[in-house]
């Protein structure tokens, strides 16, 4: 039977990877007068652990921070999602669905200062090219010029939500057959759907 709770991502070490992972996340906030706004940037997490915090920044031309600060924030992080094919299931008549991956995290928002955000550029830059030569320049002029050009923003979490939907609630049969279709599509995210499918069959039943 289809058991929503099945779904959800409940290893909070899973949930911070996954969002370190797919890193590039869609801010949305409201302004005092209702307005959406919705912006996508690469986070980073904070230091501590103990208390989960998301580092970004967005350009300063960019009229969303200004409605930032003590505002509560939804930062949205989408990992691999794919179309299913009822067809693949040789069960008789179905339905298709989509198979995805992603985590909500919820909390409040503040600015950065300078400093935190001059360290929020280090570890974004550090993460994705570690030993980049610009980590030991980032203190010449002309980086700290171009750095007024965008504002840093803290969001203390307060909830992560993680799901994935990967057919749990079919019988590892045809779990299966849907993983070894994807596995051979030209597309990297179904593939990669076929991975995660794959690794939900016990190995018996694979």
């Amino acid at each position: 039977m289809y058991n929503p709770s099945s779904f959800r991502m409940t290893d909070s070490h899973a949930v911070r990877a996954f969002v370190a992972q797919h890193n590039f996340g869609l801010m949305v906030s409201q302004t005092a007068e209702g307005e959406w706004l919705a912006t996508h940037i690469p986070w980073v997490w904070g230091p501590d652990p103990a208390t989960p915090q998301l580092l970004g920044h967005v350009a300063r031309a960019n009229p969303h921070w200004r409605h930032l600060s003590g505002a509560s924030v939804l930062v949205v992080f989408t990992g691999p999602h794919c179309y299913i094919s009822p067809s693949w299931y040789e069960a008789g008549l179905e339905v298709p669905t989509w198979d995805y991956t992603a985590v909500h995290a919820t909390g409040r928002a503040r600015l950065l200062t300078d400093a935190e955000l001059a360290r929020q550029v280090e570890t974004l830059v550090a993460f994705h090219e570690p030993g980049a030569p610009l980590l030991k320049q980032l203190d010449h002029p002309d980086i700290v010029a171009q750095r007024q050009a965008i504002v840093g923003i803290a969001v203390d979490v307060d909830h992560l939500e993680g799901k994935q939907k990967l057919n749990q609630n079919r019988p590892a049969a045809q779990r299966a057959r849907v993983a070894r279709v994807l596995a051979q599509s030209p597309h990297e995210s179904e593939r990669d759907i076929a991975a995660l499918i794959a690794a939900t069959i016990p190995p018996e039943e694979a």
